[in-house]
């Protein structure tokens, strides 16, 4: 790792929990204070909206998943008990049209003449991070660069995340089909990578817009008139069945099917959570038939294809995992969680693709993790065992909404 890279490492990690603290404290402005941000229930005394649909979780996550049989797993199984308390309440979502918007799209932050709308965004919680607050606390001090009458916005915070852009922004695109259709041009964040741009190609062509007017300001303010904004389709780190069906149409439209690849899904490429003791665990998944992987370097549609033709997928809780979506019926997923690190996104991708999910939690070593390999060639054999199952809720169409 570079010192440039070691310094931006170290105050992602560092200044967002000094940040969070300062908003606590009532020295900065909290986004989580009742009435900093206009909820979408709220939104229609603030601008034009059309609330197109509702999101419930389908079923439980405790009783789906499958813990190692160890104290740390054991411990970290109870998290996803707390995780369906959190994603119990439904989620409303639709569209917001905003008045007099600016929109910072290399932040993927807003500022409209109402007021800041919290749904538009994959949490609110992405607020309490200094990377995108602050540009948007500077937002009405800024000049614009760029007008715009009437445009669509799709790149909230969070948008370089290949989770979140997958997830929690993509699938929008359902949402505002009639706008683009009618030539309303689409702003996206500058410097998408190559994948990023590529998802969101197939996603518009899939949808039928495959000529919309995509906009990629240069990272500076831009004014609309009118801001077109879609809401989050489900609590963030949660998603329905419309999410994943979307980008499966989009990306995987002709999938032969399993070919019994066995993967595990190496994080050396990354600067965090890699499992310190990589080539142990690996050499305990030789003999099983896995291959190992990384996927930098890839498109959209090779990750695609990698994990459709997977058997088995073993990797280390991380943002790739998102490819699981693409994974067939009844496959098997082993996920590596580091201790003091959970979500519990990738076991709901699970249980709506229905696929036999387990997962081992391993020891914290700085921002890496040490795994049991013993441990995930049991869990693997165990989950092989277990007949092949379909989930609680997977595919059953759980959002209540006029979606297409």
């Amino acid at each position: 790792m570079g010192a440039a890279t070691g310094v931006r490492q170290v105050l992602a990690t560092r200044l967002p929990p000094l940040f969070g603290k300062l908003q606590a404290a009532g020295v900065l402005p909290s986004p989580f204070r009742p009435g900093a941000h206009i909820a979408f229930a709220d939104a229609a005394r603030h601008a034009r909206v059309r609330e197109v649909g509702s999101h419930r979780p389908p079923a439980p996550l405790a009783s789906f998943v499958r813990a190692a049989p160890d104290l740390r797993s054991l411990a970290t199984l109870a998290l996803f008990a707390d995780a369906d308390q959190r994603f119990a309440e439904p989620v409303r979502f639709g569209i917001i049209e905003a008045e007099a918007a600016r929109v910072w799209t290399r932040f993927g932050v807003h500022d409209a003449k109402a007021g800041s709308f919290a749904d538009v965004y994959c949490s609110i919680e992405a607020l309490a991070n200094p990377k995108y607050e602050v540009p948007r606390l500077l937002l009405p001090l800024v000049p614009p660069r760029r007008h715009v009458p009437r445009a669509v916005f799709l790149g909230m915070a969070w948008w370089h995340n290949h989770y979140h852009w997958l997830i929690d922004i993509l699938p929008r695109l359902r949402l505002v089909q009639e706008q683009l259709g009618e030539g309303i041009p689409l702003l996206v964040p500058p410097n998408l990578r190559r994948a990023q741009r590529e998802a969101l190609d197939a996603v518009l062509a899939v949808l039928g817009c495959a000529d919309a007017a995509v906009l990629t300001p240069d990272g500076s303010v831009l004014l609309a008139d009118t801001l077109i904004m879609p809401t989050r389709m489900a609590h963030t780190l949660d998603m329905g069945p419309a999410q994943i069906d979307v980008l499966r149409a989009a990306l995987l439209p002709n999938s032969g099917g399993p070919s019994g690849r066995r993967l595990y899904i190496s994080r050396r490429d990354a600067a965090i959570r890699r499992i310190v003791n990589e080539e142990e665990l690996f050499s305990h998944l030789v003999p099983l038939g896995f291959e190992l992987t990384t996927l930098s370097g890839l498109t959209m549609r090779q990750q695609a294809m990698l994990f459709a033709e997977a058997e088995i997928v073993v990797g280390h809780h991380g943002a790739g995992l998102a490819n699981t979506l693409f994974c067939p019926r009844g496959g098997v997923f082993v996920e590596v969680f580091q201790e003091n690190h959970f979500t519990s996104c990738f076991a709901r991708i699970a249980q709506l693709r229905g696929l036999r999910y387990g997962f081992v939690t391993g020891e914290q070593r700085g921002q890496d993790t040490v795994v049991n390999a013993a441990l995930v060639t049991r869990l693997i054999a165990d989950l092989l065992a277990a007949d092949g199952q379909d989930g609680p809720g997977a595919g059953n169409g759980s959002d209540a909404s006029a979606l297409p």
